[in-house]
């Protein structure tokens, strides 16, 4: 084999391992509510939201993976939910996912102060260490595959917004082109991804809460995440992705406010 190629392979496992390292941290979590939560897949980015499935614990998604080229002719409008200059890179790979799942939260539990908590930020990236410093937060992924990364925290809502004028406001915009319902969100939280290994190039995710009844609350999630195509394994990315959203689930409900809702 030659050297460039046993580097290729190291990178492509580094890569793997890396996915299947958060995997293993969130695995417990996964168990634990995955005799509850099932993954139900949809066909379609406009799926229609079943109310039925999301009371009984289900959590309905959309995944797609594909060049960007190809997911432009596919789904245009979804493309400003990512920052343009990762699109235009060379060999890259984007990775669209679409989540709706119900929570056993009320919607005012969902407001500035919990959003932007260093303990709360932590609580629901569980199995990762999370350090706050202004609107950004540094996030380590232990154990021998580990890997860090950036994550900027933008927050909107009728009462407050954090909010700049440029890009996270056009993300917010968006996703609520994508999904009407999301036009009454009573807040919404856009995460930017930044400064990962090499093989990861950054994303954006976006969230919306809704209110469905006392105690419990719409979550519509939209992530999109750019890397390097020779290191886009889809079966290990796509059981990465809903491992998280099931924990994620899971750590939202779990989570114990330091104050009265």
């Amino acid at each position: 084999m030659l050297a460039t190629e046993f580097s290729e392979k190291l990178s492509m496992d580094y890569m793997k391992n890396n996915l299947l390292t958060y995997m293993a941290f969130a695995l417990g979590v996964f168990f634990v509510c995955s005799a509850m939560a099932r993954p139900l897949e949809e066909k379609s980015l406009y799926y229609k939201i079943n109310t039925g499935a999301l009371m009984s614990e289900d959590i309905q998604y959309y995944y797609v993976q594909g060049t960007p080229e190809d997911l432009y002719k596919k789904i245009p409008e979804a493309f400003e939910l990512v920052a343009l200059p990762l699109l235009r890179e060379k060999d890259v790979v984007v990775i669209l996912l679409k989540s709706t799942f119900m929570v056993n939260r009320p919607a005012g539990f969902f407001d500035h102060e919990h959003m932007t908590n260093e303990k709360y930020v932590s609580h629901i990236m569980a199995g990762q260490t999370v350090r706050k410093s202004g609107d950004f937060y540094k996030v380590s992924v232990p154990g021998p595959y580990g890997h860090s990364f950036q994550m900027q925290t933008f927050f909107d809502s009728d009462d407050i917004s954090t909010l700049p004028k440029s890009k996270a406001s056009k993300i917010v915009a968006t996703s609520k082109k994508l999904d009407v319902i999301a036009q009454g969100a009573s807040a919404t939280i856009v995460n930017e991804y930044s400064d990962f290994s090499r093989h990861l190039r950054g994303g954006t995710s976006v969230i919306s809460y809704m209110s469905l009844k006392e105690n419990k609350t719409l979550v519509v999630y939209y992530k999109m995440m750019v890397l390097k195509r020779n290191y886009a394994d889809s079966k290990t990315i796509r059981e990465s992705f809903l491992t998280e959203l099931t924990v994620l689930k899971k750590q939202i409900d779990s989570f114990e406010s330091p104050r009265p809702l």
